[in-house]
């Protein structure tokens, strides 16, 4: 929470001031119990009134339109699973490696305009790219519904994947740039809830369509599917050209007054989140030049592998009792799962600034059920749990990229553009490690795929406990200041609060001992609080 003062909103923008010092935490204490516990739920009930009336003005806008924005490509990304099921494998007779082949060439599209994507919404304004290309991705969905036969589909797929490279590191880019740490999780779990959300209204609106539309103007029901998606998602992309407001430090968004403009930027000025730079070839590769972005493309890259599988839906149909309603409902169970999950894990990764171990909880998920899969040989309601359990791994891609947000806070070009990278390395691999692990031929079981996927969530595990060492050891080695996030921050930047504290402690020549690991730092902590 934060004491907005008429100095901090007029005169951020000029020189020589320092938004640290106007921008004031207030005391959580003087609210009551109930504001408390409810700004646990969702932080703007604690706030103060303007800060209050800013966030529910960007809650109203930018979150809109990304809720919808990502519903909808989820929706038009992973319906072509869906109408696989729903009578496009027999009408185009499909009776091959065709399903995952419609995956690879969505994957390639995806992985070649990945970083290009982000280095547009380095160079260009994202109110201007991002509606642009969700128009481009939602025309060429709709032109699915008219396709003969799997060759055009894989075209099609292609460009759909080029549309939407943008969508989850540009969105997970802009909600970074305008939240301060105990408000990012739940804003970025919006991810998870409207995929999740996507995916369990795809099976119903299958459902609804194949019942309803089959036959009707001489096209099949799973061919409706597509109509409506595009439909559906032309509005919404429109939205998008006068709700997203590009960064605090660019904004001209018509919906924020100067004052509000200035307090974005304080906001992210008071906990160190540096505003985007000038982007140079030199930069770019000086950036690149670094271990620390490597090694988190790591458990970025294995956690991409985990998150896109899951056949439920192929399995249901091997058993040969569902009706096709059933094959596209029965999974919407996990996917509600999932969104509760997200949710509930977002809240405690806020309140305790848990980056590290809410990454493990869902990736602990993944590791079950692929684990219960491997086996195989168990009954029919284990195996039901089994496939899922991972849903409620559903956040895991979000807090990814809150995890990233504050690892490479000092660097705004870095955020951007190393989940672009590591979406661009993640399909080159998603290309064919699906093929080559989860064949559609061995459907449902697939003997191998269930074992390397759960000894991929292990390996995710590993390299995200070795990220959060290396980053701690390398504040330490380089000499950084951190706020009490945990974040690397100025010193100019420092609260009052921060500033004191340090500052006795450096006298009494604790910080380092307090900064170390061992025995030493908890007696340290005991020494400091007796003075």
């Amino acid at each position: 929470m934060a004491e907005i003062t008429e100095k901090a909103t007029c005169g951020v923008e000029g020189p020589g001031i320092n938004p640290a010092m106007v921008y004031k935490e207030t005391d959580k204490s003087k609210n009551s119990k109930w504001i408390r516990i409810l700004s646990l739920i969702w932080d703007t009930a604690a706030k103060p009134p303007e800060e209050k009336k800013f966030l529910n003005k960007i809650d109203g806008t930018i979150l809109v339109y990304i809720m919808l924005s990502y519903l909808i490509k989820t929706l038009d990304a992973g319906n072509i699973q869906t109408a696989f099921v729903s009578g496009m494998k027999e009408d185009l007779k499909l009776y091959g490696q065709e399903l995952n082949l419609f995956t690879t060439y969505y994957n390639i599209g995806f992985l070649v305009a990945s970083y290009p994507a982000m280095l547009l919404m380095t160079w260009f304004r994202p109110s201007i790219v991002v509606p642009t290309m969700e128009i481009l991705w939602t025309v060429l969905v709709m032109l699915i519904a008219v396709a003969k036969d799997a060759k055009t589909i894989y075209a099609l797929r292609f460009f759909v994947g080029v549309g939407e490279s943008i969508c989850f590191p540009g969105f997970g880019r802009i909600i970074g740039s305008w939240y301060k740490p105990e408000e990012l999780a739940k804003r970025t779990s919006l991810f998870d809830i409207s995929g999740a959300l996507a995916n369990m209204i795809s099976g119903y609106i299958q459902a609804g369509v194949y019942s309803s539309l089959n036959g009707r103007g001489g096209l099949a029901g799973w061919r409706w599917l597509f109509i409506i998606d595009g439909v559906v998602s032309l509005p919404v992309a429109f939205f998008g050209f006068w709700a997203l407001p590009d960064y605090p430090t660019t904004t001209r968004a018509r919906w924020l007054n100067e004052q509000e403009r200035a307090l974005g930027v304080a906001r992210m000025e008071a906990i160190g989140r540096r505003a985007p730079r000038k982007l140079t070839v030199k930069r770019m590769i000086t950036m690149w030049w670094q271990f620390k972005p490597w090694a988190y493309m790591f458990p970025f890259i294995l956690s991409g592998l985990i998150a896109s599988v899951n056949y439920m839906n192929l399995w249901l149909k091997s058993l040969g009792k569902y009706t096709v309603q059933e094959i596209n409902t029965l999974p919407t169970i996990g996917y509600a799962m999932g969104m509760v999950s997200a949710f509930l894990l977002a809240v405690v990764n806020d309140a305790l600034h848990w980056r590290v171990p809410c990454l493990l909880i869902t990736l602990s998920f993944y590791f079950l059920g692929n684990l219960l899969l491997g086996i195989w040989n168990i009954n029919f309601h284990a195996k039901f749990f089994a496939y899922l359990v991972p849903r409620m791994g559903q956040p895991l891609g979000s807090f990814l990229l809150v995890w990233q947000t504050e690892l490479f806070q000092e660097d705004a070009e870095m955020r951007g553009l190393l989940p672009g990278l590591g979406n661009a390395i993640l399909f080159a691999m998603g290309a064919w490690v699906p093929l080559l692990i989860y064949p559609t031929p061995k459907a449902p079981r697939f003997p191998i795929g269930y074992w390397v996927t759960m000894t991929f969530a292990i390996g995710a595990a590993l390299g995200i406990v070795f990220v959060h060492y290396y980053h701690r050891w390398d504040i330490k080695r380089r000499g950084m200041t951190v706020n009490k996030y945990g974040l690397i921050i100025d010193k100019k930047y420092l609260t009052s609060e921060e500033t004191s504290t340090r500052g006795d402690l450096e006298a009494l020549g604790f910080v380092e001992e307090m900064d170390g690991d061992g025995p030493e730092k908890g007696a340290a902590i005991i020494r400091a609080n007796k003075v």
